[in-house]
């Protein structure tokens, strides 16, 4: 069952039984949230605080967004984060959904998760206008090719 502050998962994995629910991140995740985070980025010498203060306070210019993955007993296993971003080098003019981080576990790799949580950065970004969803890796601009196109 999808409660309200979940997000519905992508038709590939509708049918399956993978044991995750992803929802917005919300305060009460906090603690959850941190810790991801200083999985994925090990170099804030805050671990990450100041920065989840300041995006409940709505003073945080990224990421926009904050989908966090449970396992059906409730442990956080993973997160995306994502943003809009404007003009980028190779899409000028185009909002374009970005993801600015992505994590999982080690132990929840290679199940679906990161395409759950991909899609449903999509739909999120498709909810905003975007016309295009992309992120980065060393330097380089990752654009998804299919992400205007009816699937």
């Amino acid at each position: 069952m999808v409660t309200s502050d979940e997000l519905p998962l992508p038709r590939e994995a509708s049918n399956s039984a993978l044991p995750y629910r992803i929802h917005p991140v919300r305060p009460v995740d906090s603690e959850d949230w941190r810790r991801l985070r200083n999985l994925l980025w090990d170099d804030e010498e805050d671990g990450h605080e100041y920065q989840i203060e300041r995006y409940f306070l709505g003073k945080l210019i990224e990421p926009n967004e904050v989908l966090i993955a449970r396992t059906s007993d409730g442990r956080a296993v993973g997160h995306i984060e994502l943003s809009v971003r404007r003009n980028l080098r190779r899409l000028p003019g185009r909002n374009t959904g970005y993801v600015e981080g992505l994590y999982i576990e080690p132990a929840h790799r290679h199940r679906g998760l990161v395409v759950m949580l991909l899609r449903a950065g999509e739909r999120w970004a498709r909810e905003r206008g975007c016309g295009a969803f992309a992120s980065d890796r060393e330097e380089r601009l990752i654009v998804h090719r299919r992400f205007g196109q009816a699937v």
